[in-house]
């Protein structure tokens, strides 16, 4: 009788312990999905600024290469909230995704950076200083938008995926039902096996 209430109780903890496993990988996976989701919005909403901002500059170039003045006011340091709030969570992301948004992002800050010392610093500098700006602008334009652009499809195609977590969480709960199942099993046969016996 005892064996029965035993083997019940050991069932319903097994069945516990992988179901809390399978909750914190389910948990995971939406996590990872959030923040595929989150960052391909912000990507995609700064790519849709870039060609106007790809023009501008040339323009600018243009300008200073003819010796005029830029009419260009200081633009404060630009950021990104979506990244900046999510840093932490871009281990969630498979290790190449992590990669490329740890390098695109970086490319991004790099021409923030940029843009931000040449709008600020324009008129106090050579016009060599701020053609050399200006191109380096470009360059890091031209030097990334693909790849900025197939991140943005990863992310995306990252944040849609349905993947074997979500049966995993249903058959672990299934496994803990089935658990509990068998140990209220036995702790009825056990109090019916005493009851009946007096």
């Amino acid at each position: 009788m005892m064996e029965v209430v035993l083997s019940g109780l050991v069932g319903t903890i097994i069945g516990a312990a992988i179901s809390a496993i399978g909750g914190e990988d389910f948990r995971r996976y939406r996590d990872r999905q959030s923040v595929a989701g989150a960052l391909a919005g912000e990507l995609d909403s700064i790519l849709k600024s870039i060609p106007e901002l790809h023009i501008g500059l040339k323009g600018m170039l243009s300008i200073v290469r003819e010796g005029g003045q830029l009419p260009f006011p200081e633009f404060p340091q630009s950021s990104n909230p979506i990244f900046d709030a999510n840093t932490a969570k871009i281990g969630l992301l498979k290790p190449d995704l992590a990669r490329d948004v740890a390098y695109v992002y970086g490319q991004i800050t790099a021409f923030q950076t940029s843009f931000h010392s040449l709008s600020k610093h324009h008129q106090d500098m050579p016009p060599e200083w701020v053609s050399a700006m200006i191109e380096r602008c470009i360059g890091m334009i031209d030097d990334n938008l693909a790849m900025a652009k197939l991140l943005v499809a990863n992310l995306t195609g990252e944040a849609a995926a349905e993947n074997l977590t979500m049966f995993k969480a249903w058959g672990l709960g299934a496994i803990t039902f089935a658990g509990l199942g068998c140990l209220f099993a036995a702790i009825y046969c056990a109090w019916s096996v005493s009851c009946f016996s007096h």
